[in-house]
């Protein structure tokens, strides 16, 4: 019997997940409160794929999703396969993610298997009716403010958690979902940068013809002490000098094109969380979204299925 499930959440891992499934069989509905085809929190990563982590365990996991990326983001368009540099350290299978081309690629992968995007919706609450689950929504596209389904799987980022309660939920890892703010600046300047360099706290990738991806996490952490937001007129002059004596060149005034910012999904313990957490409630979270998506939605997608993957038994809710 066709399921219908419904993916909350329309960012790197829930359009993912979304396609995983719905190329799996059920019946697949993805909803997302950003009309754009991206969301706050992708505008605002620096979308670096590295194997970077805590624990040898969970390098192998980023190494395993790294080697997804490569395999089909390369020729699809949404993985460049660089390289990295970080404090002269070199990783040659690191790259950076188009996070727009990536959402837009699985969207469109979602809907030739026979789901569907229904975007500008906000999730505000989960309930039960009997076997089904009902999501509480607003939008112009909801009609009777609630969509039904057979189960639920969220990935709302840093909304997951609120989610999850409403419905009842609790899982201790899953903590409060947001995490730190961060931030990604983009400028229009002459640069000799070829790859994802991390130097002195500054994070820096090409971001098409002529435009810098700049992050600087020293000054993240300055701001989140001040209670300052990223905005123009508190990050600018610090950022602009900081990059300048990273390139070792003036940075003009009028360089800056945009800064994203955006509160960062984090659990509690800062690492990714899988898995059912009540009856035909399934969640699925992680602070390095852009890195592990592709691999964590096929995991989510086979685990729904009923076939857990081994990798997944220290990511439980």
């Amino acid at each position: 019997m066709t399921r219908r499930i419904v993916v909350v959440g329309g960012g790197v891992l829930g359009s993912s997940a979304a396609a995983a499934l719905a190329e799996r069989g059920d019946a697949v509905t993805l909803i997302t409160d950003d009309p754009t085809g991206t969301t706050r929190v992708s505008a605002a990563s620096l979308a670096w794929v590295n194997a970077i982590a805590t624990s040898p365990a969970y390098a192998a996991v980023k190494g395993d999703a790294r080697a997804v990326h490569a395999q089909r983001g390369v020729g699809a368009g949404w993985f460049f396969q660089t390289g990295s540099t970080a404090d002269g350290i070199v990783a040659a299978e690191d790259g950076y993610v188009d996070i727009t081309r990536f959402i837009a690629v699985h969207r469109a992968q979602l809907v030739a298997a026979g789901g569907a995007v229904r975007a500008g919706i906000r999730a505000r609450g989960l309930r039960r009716r009997g076997s089904e689950i009902v999501i509480e929504s607003e939008g112009s596209d909801v009609s009777g403010d609630h969509i039904v389904a057979d189960a639920v799987l969220i990935a709302a980022g840093t909304g997951t958690a609120a989610l999850a309660r409403s419905a009842g939920a609790v899982a201790h890892r899953l903590g409060s979902a947001p995490g730190a703010r961060g931030f990604l600046a983009r400028l229009r300047v002459d640069h000799a940068v070829t790859r994802v360099e991390s130097t002195g706290g500054l994070q820096l990738r090409p971001d098409g013809d002529g435009i810098l991806a700049v992050q600087s996490l020293p000054l993240e952490r300055m701001q989140a002490a001040s209670g300052e937001r990223a905005a123009v007129e508190t990050t600018w002059a610090e950022l602009r000098t900081r990059t300048a004596a990273a390139l070792d060149r003036e940075i003009p005034e009028d360089a800056l094109i945009s800064i994203d910012e955006a509160e960062r999904p984090m659990s509690a313990d800062g690492l990714p969380v899988l898995g059912w957490i009540a009856d035909r409630i399934y969640v699925l979270l992680a602070h390095s979204g852009v890195t592990l998506a592709p691999l964590l939605a096929d995991l989510a997608a086979r685990d729904v299925f009923g076939d857990a993957d081994a990798r997944l038994g220290p990511y439980r809710p």
